[in-house]
């Protein structure tokens, strides 16, 4: 697609081209009438790297042809080498798409198969776009690529990230994001690899003795409860290292839900099962991956973490990594980094609406001059006008120095309000609730679960 028109030829950078001019229509993504719910993967791919979108007619339709073939799944899905496994994505669309060029590319579909341990929304500004993209290419391959649910993929964790607020952004309708969670409850929990390796995205459970368990007790089209098998294997994780030895299963704090679980019950399912790992995702990594040799250096892991999103919300530098099953068994690790991707305005803003606290400060000024210069007023009249005209400037001149980390405020308050006084106090305030953020580790909780824990708080009123 041609694209968009720049009639003065005055764009800054010459280098990046501009975004095709339209979204996508139905004729072109489905250009073969022979294959009606087959979209065309190559020109897709193309279109979202260059920022395109598709319209909303045709990702209407995207989704429900998706979710009718995740339906057709079982629980549990089997696979064949060669695989790639891949992690956790979250949002990250163009270092998803330096993956596949550094890595996937070069292989053959349908010979390689490819395997996502869930994990493809919030937290990153591209979920969308990188749902699109793995869609297309599911429905293209729908036997050869197996996208598994996360944790994430969640009417709890998309309402209390930035899922939800990403559709409303960028298309404006609740009905799109209530499809979107359609396709999440149909997608698939579980898959072996080669009889050899169980790929879940988070962990086992307690009530998990056999894999068959997760095809025989899970009802998966809903949305998953606080407890119980489908909650565990979403959200549980393996103990620390050390203490792996020591520990069966024990409450996870960290997530408020589910449990951590230890190397006793670990060697216990992978021996009844006739497995000799199980490869999950869920946790961040510093190189992108963790071998968890539990039984010593020399013995093969038996739980194995992979992590697909490079320098993690922009700020955790970790490497990216895929698990790469070849031929005759062979587990090779791949790992990559993150790449630049364009600029966005938090929540989507529009340039003019971003623009408004520089134009404010401009106006504030220009009243500072007009009140100075009032010689009909009287002192104290005059006193509180520059009182309040000096309020408005110190505000809006807030607004301006830190626009992109106030929006980021509001976006994040539970009234979506700015909170008060921080828009006076100025730097140092601002920087301090930046590091307050940094230092919340809520986020890593379940949101129902933390919701539940406050209510049952014993209300300090007589």
């Amino acid at each position: 697609m041609e694209p968009l028109a720049d009639p003065y030829n005055d764009r800054v950078v010459k280098t990046v081209n501009p975004p095709p001019h339209r979204p996508l229509t139905a004729k072109l993504m489905y250009p073969d009438a022979t294959k009606p719910d087959v979209p065309n993967l190559p020109l897709i791919r193309r279109h979202l790297i260059d920022q395109g979108t598709i319209g909303r007619p045709e990702l209407v339709k995207l989704v429900k042809d998706v979710t009718a073939v995740f339906k057709k799944e079982s629980n549990v899905l089997k696979l064949k080498e060669p695989v790639v496994i891949i992690g956790d994505i979250h949002g990250q669309f163009y270092d998803m798409i330096h993956m596949f060029e550094k890595i996937i590319d070069g292989r053959k579909l349908p010979e390689t198969k490819l395997l996502f341990l869930g994990d493809y929304v919030d937290r990153g500004i591209f979920s969308i776009e990188v749902l699109i993209m793995l869609y297309t290419l599911k429905l293209n391959y729908p036997k050869d690529v197996v996208m598994l649910r996360g944790n994430h993929e969640t009417r709890a964790m998309t309402e209390h990230f930035t899922f939800r607020n990403e559709v409303l952004d960028k298309y404006k309708e609740e009905h799109i994001y209530e499809l979107f969670l359609e396709s999440f409850e149909a997608m698939p929990i579980a898959a072996i690899v080669n009889n050899d390796y169980l790929c879940v995205h988070g962990g086992i459970s307690p009530d998990l003795q056999t894999a068959e368990d997760i095809n025989r007790k899970i009802e998966r089209f809903k949305e998953p409860p606080l407890s119980g098998l489908l909650c565990d294997l979403l959200w549980s994780d393996p103990v620390e290292d050390a203490k792996a030895s020591k520990v069966n299963f024990r409450p996870n704090e960290e997530r408020e839900c589910s449990y951590k679980f230890g190397l006793a019950p670990v060697k216990d399912f992978l021996k009844k099962n006739s497995l000799l790992s199980i490869i999950r995702a869920h946790q961040v990594q510093i190189d992108g991956y963790k071998m968890h040799k539990w039984g010593g250096t020399q013995a093969f892991p038996p739980v194995m973490t992979v992590f697909s999103a490079p320098n993690y919300c922009g700020t955790y530098s970790n490497k990216g990594a895929v698990i790469v099953l070849e031929n005759d068994n062979k587990l090779t690790i791949k790992q990559y980094r993150n790449v630049d991707h364009p600029y966005h305005l938090p929540r989507n803003m529009d340039l003019f609406g971003f623009s408004i606290p520089y134009l404010a400060e401009q106006v504030t000024t220009m009243l500072f001059s007009i009140v100075g210069r009032s010689g009909a007023l009287d002192k104290l009249a005059l006193r509180n006008k520059i009182k309040a005209v000096a309020r408005l400037h110190r505000i809006f001149s807030n607004l301006r120095t830190h626009n992109d980390l106030l929006i980021t405020i509001k976006g994040q308050s539970q009234d979506g309000k700015i909170p008060r006084g921080l828009l006076l106090a100025g730097s140092e305030a601002i920087r301090e609730f930046r590091v307050a953020r940094a230092m919340d580790r809520n986020n890593e909780k379940h949101p129902m679960a933390l919701e539940r824990k406050a209510s049952l708080k014993p209300s300090s009123k007589f």
